[in-house]
């Protein structure tokens, strides 16, 4: 339903271009003017934000489970590299802290970062970015940006969060390949105006 919506806002953007440049000196007539183009099309614009505001509330709740739920800690995934799943991996310790990573190099943060990438690379390919207008900068942010600020901030995450982040990712590449063959299909529907509101 998100590809098939943002399919939609790709077809909108030329008129949606018009629309800014005819009414570039009247907001408030742009502002009513696009909400007809949107009503006309049934085009919901908000239809993008609800499965990335569930996102954050599972990554919330999934980080308190693995830091609070006793049966996690001291449960061994992997020997010698994940002894507990309610604490970050590690493959080697430092006597001295390392800014933003503290004393260990860990593994797992950077395959998430890879797989978060990798997702971002194969939405990008299918035709999903630079939906509504994005700027090549912002798209370059919540591509490369945005997954670096995160591998940070997970660095040391408990790693049963990190493998649920990495398998959600993984998971969610394999979809996406998939989405972007029927999109390609969807694509060709979408051209005409009677298709925008199905």
């Amino acid at each position: 339903q998100q590809s098939v919506g943002t399919l939609k806002m790709q077809a909108l953007q030329p008129q949606m271009t018009a629309l800014q440049e005819k009414y570039k000196n009247d907001p408030q007539k742009m502002q009513t003017e696009t909400a007809k183009l949107y009503k006309e099309s049934g085009y919901n614009p908000a239809s993008g934000c609800l499965p990335m505001l569930l996102q954050f509330l599972v990554i919330f709740a999934m980080y308190n489970l693995f830091n609070n739920y006793f049966e996690f800690r001291g449960a061994m995934f992997i020997p010698g590299w994940i002894p507990d799943l309610s604490a970050g991996d590690s493959v080697y310790t430092f006597n001295k802290s390392i800014p933003f990573v503290g004393n260990a190099i860990r593994i797992l943060p950077v395959i998430y970062l890879i797989s978060q990438l990798l997702f971002g690379k194969i939405t990008q390919n299918g035709g999903t970015a630079g939906a509504g207008g994005t700027s090549a900068a912002q798209m370059k942010f919540l591509m490369y940006g945005m997954p670096i600020i995160f591998f940070f901030l997970f660095y040391n995450a408990p790693s049963g969060l990190l493998l649920y982040l990495t398998i959600s990712n993984i998971i969610q590449l394999g979809q996406q390949l998939i989405i972007n063959k029927i999109m390609e299909k969807k694509k060709a529907e979408m051209g005409s105006p009677k298709a925008m509101t199905v």
